[in-house]
């Protein structure tokens, strides 16, 4: 009985907090959300996926956080650069079920667990690419570039700029950017 408890008290915070973000989830993508912090959760144990220690703390730390692009985005394939836990392409596959999504995640372990995911989750429109970004060559090209926590803005621009089109536009989900680092970038572009 606690267990369902926890559950649902876990499917209530992705709900009440997908809204702070402008979000518009179902139940069935909430659960989704919360079934996919679980396994990471227990899956960090053994492939150094995250720095949280609770289902809570990924939600609150992570999935929202991940969310919060949703809004800024139209439609169009994605691809997911350095994927590592599925931040955020795993979170906007379940937000957005019918849109391609492409983990290019290079750690062998870290692309098991995409892969577990996928199935779990039935993400029919997730492909998962096991290889560094620089000998990712897709038949398709994508809308959006996106990656999360990546590391400095140029390398991000610079290791992925093969996959930029003319009609293709950059995401980079970080919490600060210097105006420098956002001009070195920029010059890549």
């Amino acid at each position: 009985m606690n267990h369902i408890k926890y559950s649902q008290d876990n499917l209530e915070l992705v709900l009440r907090l997908s809204e702070c973000v402008n979000v518009d989830l179902n139940e069935r993508q909430a659960e989704s959300l919360v079934k996919y912090s679980k396994l990471a959760i227990e899956w960090n144990k053994i492939a150094n996926l995250t720095g949280a220690n609770s289902v809570e703390s990924y939600i609150t730390g992570h999935v929202i956080d991940c969310l919060a692009v949703v809004p800024f985005l139209g439609q169009g394939p994605l691809v997911d650069i350095g994927s590592g836990a599925g931040l955020p392409g795993i979170v906007l596959a379940i937000a957005d079920p019918e849109r391609y999504i492409a983990l290019v995640e290079p750690r062998g372990k870290r692309s098991r667990f995409l892969q577990h995911i996928k199935m779990q989750l039935g993400l029919r429109m997730v492909d998962i690419k096991s290889q560094p970004v620089e000998q990712y060559n897709p038949s398709r090209s994508f809308r959006y570039v996106i990656s999360r926590a990546f590391g400095p803005l140029n390398k991000f621009v610079e290791k992925s700029i093969h996959l930029v089109g003319s009609q293709t536009e950059v995401v980079a989900m970080k919490s600060r950017v210097k105006l420098s680092e956002l001009s070195e970038a920029e010059a890549l572009l």
